[in-house]
């Protein structure tokens, strides 16, 4: 799961797919902006709010959180 689907987030997204003996499978973005809600970016699923990464991190199967916010 990233958290930040922006410039960062996208890189990290692509660089993993592209990569796959990293041995990272990204799921999805969370992040804050609302214009991002319920769409892709990098041919991932945006699911919502980084507020809702708890509820996440329950509901799937999340094995790493990468944190891909730049000004964070």
């Amino acid at each position: 799961l990233i958290l930040g689907a922006g410039n960062a987030g996208r890189s990290t997204a692509r660089e993993m797919i592209e990569q796959p003996h990293l041995g990272f499978q990204p799921i999805g973005f969370l992040d804050d902006a609302p214009a991002l809600r319920d769409h892709r970016v990098a041919g991932l699923p945006v699911f919502g709010p980084l507020s809702t990464l708890a509820e996440r991190l329950q509901r799937d199967d999340v094995r790493h959180v990468i944190l891909a916010i730049e000004d964070a």
